[in-house]
């Protein structure tokens, strides 16, 4: 003895089957369910992840352009600093080029003391060294 309703050939033929409305509506014609939310959820998904790259190429293109102008800046303020100490240096070798001469005029004018009398003495020639 079978209780409920018997399937029948003859009744099954006359129903349609019995489908929720939202697997109707969430499959696609080859009757996978959710195929299209997951595909549209990927590319969402995608787009999100593309919105973000492009933020933050955005922001280091920011940051190196901040960077970029504090080196200007740096640059600016650096080159006359360089430019002042190579002409210390110049004029310091144009000084110690005189001084060398000058050092070379008193070897000179040593040398013609000596020649001209041999009684130059050491002391002499102090004097003339350190008065200068």
């Amino acid at each position: 003895m079978k209780l409920g309703p018997q399937n029948s050939s003859r009744n099954s033929a006359a129903e349609p089957p019995q489908t929720d409305p939202v697997i109707l509506a969430n499959s696609d014609e080859s009757g996978k369910r959710g195929k299209k939310d997951n595909v549209t959820h990927k590319r969402k998904r995608a787009l999100r992840q593309e919105v973000k790259e492009a933020k933050r190429m955005k922001e280091v293109k920011e940051e190196l352009n901040s960077i970029g102008d504090e080196l200007k800046q740096f640059n600016a303020a650096l080159i006359p600093y360089i430019l002042s100490k190579m002409i210390e240096i110049r004029m310091g070798h144009r000084l110690l080029l005189q001084m060398m001469a000058r050092q070379d005029e008193l070897m000179v004018d040593i040398l013609d003391a000596i020649e001209e009398d041999d009684s130059v003495k050491v002391d002499d020639l102090a004097q003339i060294l350190f008065s200068t």
